[in-house]
């Protein structure tokens, strides 16, 4: 087998792998490249949990998968994530939305194939009420982005949900899920497979 990144033979040293709880799809030099530094931080009242730093090899990587539509690439982010699968068991995932136009271009919804090694009932109930691209770094935008999510009219409440996205940066999405959703379960986290460095401090 080859690393899905680099492309090289997939050896592994023999002295950690038979620690780890899943077979790997990078190898060593590929993986060590990924910052884990897991943090819990809250946004509006809400625990999110982060398991990547977002930096140059994470952007690079998650590039090549969502906007290069290279799918097999899913696998690369469940990986040792055992203790957030432990958390959430009971859960029902809530897939924080894409764009409709960059789902269509797709062909797939990224985040709900990066979940697919949870096993857990997943959920694909969020929207984006128009398709635009806003500013971040401006505080008008943002509030528009927490606006912008909308919820189907099928949605029923749940005993707990884990509303999950590939990254936090500003954390306007997630408010915007977590106001779409907070009517319909009392029980809510929150689950990024990546995070801004600018969260540390909130750790």
């Amino acid at each position: 087998m080859k690393c899905l990144w680099c492309m090289n033979e997939l050896i592994h040293d023999e002295s950690l792998s038979r620690y780890l709880l899943s077979e790997d799809c990078l190898c060593d030099t590929c993986r060590s490249q990924f910052q884990v530094k897991p943090i819990v931080i809250t946004i509006d009242n809400v625990r999110v949990y982060s398991h990547y730093v977002y930096d140059d090899f994470f952007k690079q990587v998650i590039l090549q998968y969502k906007e290069a539509y290279d799918e097999a690439l899913c696998r690369v982010f469940d990986y040792q994530l055992e203790y957030i699968k432990k958390m959430c068991k009971g859960y029902t995932i809530v897939l924080a939305p894409s764009s409709l136009s960059r789902l269509q271009a797709r062909g797939f919804h990224h985040v709900k194939k990066m979940v697919e090694g949870f096993k857990l009932p997943v959920l694909d109930v969020l929207y984006k009420k128009k398709d635009i691209t806003l500013d971040t770094n401006r505080y008008q935008d943002r509030l528009r982005m927490q606006e912008n999510i909308g919820v189907t009219k099928d949605m029923k409440c749940i005993d707990k949900i884990v509303i999950v996205d590939d990254i936090l940066t500003s954390g306007s999405t997630i408010k915007g899920c977590k106001k779409a959703l907070e009517k319909f379960s009392k029980n809510i986290i929150v689950f990024t497979f990546a995070y801004n460095l600018t969260w540390q401090n909130e750790n």
